[in-house]
């Protein structure tokens, strides 16, 4: 028989349970503790630095947009241990929204880290944090109270761009003038299938994470480039002053968002 509950009524099981351990206990019951958070790989992108982070965000909505989930971090050596409190109560009304928080871990070097992931100080989730040239991954022996929806982040390729024209269909022929004019200046560029953070990539082709499209037909594109940013944004000057109707963005592996 399996029984589910989050943390609070966990903590009513464990005093009952210290106060009762002279009772016999069922056997064959299992608890699992209910997901309550969700944790993301992300990579902070700067000209001169890279650094990891995991953001922590509730799976169900709170009831204020400026919640935020109450975090220790404790990161020496090759130790991660981070350790999720609580959500403080909101002083706002609805309407609701995810509570986050950011967690910088820092500049890791390629090598493994001992990483716990705990919960209220009860539950400790125990794993390891991988860091390759190409990636991290982050992998857990258990997952009670949290989810992590990608546990393998590859880190986005230096000297590259990658961004998306959003428009209707009406404006198809500055889709394709624009991409032209921006594989004039760039190089091409592989790369691997899997998830980056702020794209995703399959078979060569992009899918840009985290934006909110209002226009029917998004075009996504990636590109090697050595060039200093001038270019790139004489291009999309010329693009947006001619089509006010269509969204033109570039971003860069060093953060800048054009």
């Amino acid at each position: 028989m399996l029984k589910s509950t989050n943390l609070g009524a966990l903590l009513f099981l464990l005093i009952f349970t210290i106060g009762c351990k002279d009772e016999p206990t069922e056997e064959g019951v299992d608890v699992t503790i209910e997901s309550e958070f969700n944790i993301l790989l992300w990579e902070s992108l700067e000209e001169s630095s890279r650094t990891f982070n995991l953001n922590v965000e509730t799976i169900k909505s709170e009831s204020c947009e400026n919640s935020l989930i109450d975090i220790t971090p404790f990161i020496v050596g090759s130790i991660i241990s981070i350790n999720i409190h609580d959500i403080p109560a909101p002083d706002c009304p609805s309407p609701t929204f995810v509570a986050n928080a950011n967690v910088e871990v820092g500049t890791l070097n390629s090598q493994s880290y001992e990483t716990v992931i705990s919960l209220k100080d009860v539950i400790e989730n125990e794993g390891t944090l991988i860091v390759e040239d190409d990636y991290y991954e982050l992998t857990m022996n258990a997952f009670n109270g949290i989810v992590i929806p990608e546990n393998r982040l590859y880190k986005v390729p230096q000297n590259t761009i990658w961004g998306y024209i959003a428009s209707d269909n009406s404006n198809a022929d500055s889709v394709v003038d624009f991409i032209d004019d921006v594989e004039g200046v760039t190089a091409s560029q592989d790369y691997i299938d899997g998830y980056y953070g702020y794209f995703s990539a399959l078979n060569n082709k992009l899918t840009i994470l985290n934006q909110d499209f209002l226009q029917s037909s998004v075009r996504t594109f990636g590109f090697s480039y050595q060039g200093d940013n001038s270019d790139l944004i004489n291009i999309l000057s010329t693009y947006r002053s001619q089509y006010a109707g269509v969204e033109f963005k570039i971003f860069t592996s060093t953060g800048e968002e054009l």
